[in-house]
């Protein structure tokens, strides 16, 4: 997962997270339709599949809810107040800050940085802070909306791409078998350029097929009643914009190099939670 600078340093109201990133969970929910050929709009522009998941009892309703799910369970503010995230204390931030500060005008002794103000810093990160327990709470009402009680599934545990299915075994043997069969990387490669480190042979992303830059200027106008957008990158082979309600976009990959300026589906997002219980 990518995460994007938030908010930008030339517009610090209102706070807003914006996440891009390619989720093997998201990817699979997609993959399998074109596997199996059930067309789902707008997923509905790919050729004829197998037929195996339909045969079995999956129906275009059970996928909608099965995405859904999906998207809320790996929705980034669900680790903003687990164990294995936890923030450093506000004392460690700002004592990061300023020894971060120090460093830099060491480095350049001619560089003119604005003094060390703890008091107004300390403000910013109350002011985070608060911000990101409401949003915290926004996901976890989300959640609340579909599972009822109930402790929704730890998608983090290792089964991220079934973790939110729910259906009849016959769908659930085949999604598994399926499970073991799925391309991850080369659908990822649609995506991004990689190079490899020469001394360790590790790959790493050397460039993105969408301008990452652009992505504030172009979701500015929906920060305030968002707060939070979550852009999930996937193959397909036509251009999709299918939102999620209710901060979730799913994006195939276009031929138009600045394909974002087409991101119309941000307005289908709700700023109200309308999701039913299963």
């Amino acid at each position: 997962m990518f995460l994007l600078e938030s908010p930008p340093p030339e517009n610090p109201d209102p706070l807003f997270f914006l996440s891009l990133g390619m989720g093997s969970a998201i990817y699979f929910c997609v993959w399998l339709l074109e596997q199996d050929g059930l067309r789902v709009p707008p997923f509905d522009q790919h050729p004829d599949g197998d037929g195996s998941l339909r045969s079995s009892g999956l129906t275009a309703e059970t996928w909608r809810t099965w995405m859904t799910r999906t998207a809320l369970l790996i929705d980034q503010r669900r680790l903003w107040r687990s164990d294995l995230f936890a923030m450093e204390t506000q004392e460690e931030q700002l004592f990061a800050f300023e020894q971060d500060q120090q460093a830099i005008s060491a480095v350049y002794p001619d560089l003119e940085l604005p003094p060390f103000d703890a008091p107004a810093l300390t403000e910013q990160l109350d002011r985070h802070t608060v911000w990101q327990d409401e949003q915290f709470e926004k996901i976890q009402a989300a959640l609340r909306s579909v599972y009822g009680e109930t402790t929704p599934p730890d998608v983090f545990a290792g089964d991220e791409e079934l973790a939110a299915w729910q259906g009849v075994p016959a769908v659930t043997e085949r999604l598994h078998e399926l499970r073991s069969e799925y391309p991850f990387a080369e659908r990822e490669r649609s995506w991004v350029t990689y190079q490899v480190d020469r001394e360790t042979g590790n790959p790493s992303i050397e460039e993105m097929a969408i301008d990452t830059e652009r992505l504030p200027e172009l979701v500015r106008s929906h920060w305030e009643r968002l707060g939070v957008l979550e852009l999930h990158l996937i193959a397909y082979p036509y251009l999709i914009e299918y939102a999620i309600a209710p901060n979730a976009i799913v994006l195939s990959l276009s031929p138009d190099p600045v394909a974002f300026r087409r991101l119309i589906a941000i307005d289908e997002l709700s700023p109200t939670i309308k999701l039913t219980q299963m």
